[in-house]
């Protein structure tokens, strides 16, 4: 089969992105991925806000998310939430009240609250937008049939590269020739980049999955500690599903400081894996090395709303706006002329640079 484009990755991030060029552009599209199975504790979160520190990045996700919820409309994989961000120590009260200024200068709604002693200050946001990744990986591929995508369900794929520029997906039953390969999400790129890549670019962060056994009712269903990195979602039947990295400290004790009363917690489930962190906190976009494919890097929760923009990005429709933003992140090999576009990092993460 020939397509123009082949996006790899097992994430919403990728299989929308994949939907976005075929549906809103009409180009020939396979997606290639599988998602994880249902059972397993969530490994990442989408959602229409993060811990972001670049004025121009709120101002993408203004414009793009309306895009995005058109885009998957009727798919009911989306739900409004009123995540909380918490800190407490200087830096990290230092990022929620920046990003309070700079989110509520794009009209995001947001409020102070006081929840605890432990925790110096916390910001909350109002009407987020947040998306069911279970529910998404169960829909999905019919969604993707009627967008017009050759959906490939597997992430067993090699790559090779011909002399005609050209690149040939190989080991799934059949063979795509696709004219650009886009490397969507930490697995894919795990997979296909060469490590000394990988380590240009990214801090590998070992990272856990926790799902939790049902709790009494949270102060939001969205909690996001922005020093450790954890961010804990609550469903709707009071279970608890928890990413964090793998810190020294005690993760469990932070879950437990938001559990009315400061209760204890029991384990349903626990998953190790790795993500890929950009060393700047900014998002990486472009062509990696001599090789072809595209690599779409650290864009982290937020990722999946900008998919409308990527996907101009990649059919060259982008906005200027757009160009001048996706430009100023593309990869390079001198990390210092990234420095007007770096984002906050966690300090309690390992291999960053802050």
């Amino acid at each position: 089969m020939n397509v123009e484009f082949a996006v790899l990755g097992s994430t919403p991030m990728a299989a929308v992105l994949a939907g976005a060029l075929a549906k809103l552009h009409g180009r020939k599209v396979s997606w290639v991925g599988r998602f994880a199975h249902p059972l397993r504790p969530q490994r990442g979160f989408d959602m229409s806000v993060s811990p972001l520190t670049r004025p121009e990045t709120w101002q993408l996700l203004r414009e793009c998310t309306p895009e995005f919820t058109a885009l998957v409309d009727g798919m009911e994989v989306t739900e409004r939430v009123d995540p909380l961000f918490v800190a407490r120590q200087h830096h990290g009260v230092e990022l929620i009240s920046h990003m309070h200024n700079i989110a509520a200068g794009f009209g995001y709604s947001i409020e102070r609250q006081a929840i605890s002693d432990e925790y110096s200050l916390a910001v909350q946001f109002r009407d987020a937008v947040r998306v069911l990744r279970r529910p998404f990986a169960q829909l999905a591929q019919n969604w993707l049939t009627e967008c017009g995508v050759h959906v490939v369900p597997t992430n067993d794929v090699s790559i090779q590269q011909k002399k005609s520029g050209v690149l040939h997906l190989k080991g799934i039953g059949e063979t795509i020739v696709a004219q650009q390969v886009v490397l969507a999400d930490d697995d894919a790129i795990f997979l296909h980049a060469k490590p000394q890549q990988i380590a240009s670019y990214f801090s590998t962060v070992p990272t856990l999955g926790y799902l939790i056994e049902p709790v009494g009712e949270m102060k939001s269903s969205v909690v996001h500690d922005v020093e450790s990195g954890l961010t804990i979602y609550q469903r709707k039947n009071g279970a608890l599903d928890c990413v964090a990295p793998d810190l020294s400290q005690n993760i469990e004790s932070r879950i437990c400081s938001h559990v009315d009363r400061g209760n204890s917690v029991r384990l349903a489930g626990k998953t190790n894996f790795e993500v890929l962190r950009s060393k700047d906190g900014a998002a990486f976009v472009g062509e990696i090395g001599s090789a072809k494919p595209v690599l779409l890097g650290g864009f982290g929760a937020t990722g999946l709303f900008q998919t409308p923009a990527i996907a101009r990005l990649l059919t060259g429709n982008g906005t200027d706006f757009e160009k001048s933003y996706f430009e100023a992140r593309r990869i390079a090999k001198n990390l210092d002329v990234r420095t007007n576009i770096a984002e906050f990092l966690p300090l309690d993460v390992p291999g960053n640079l802050t």
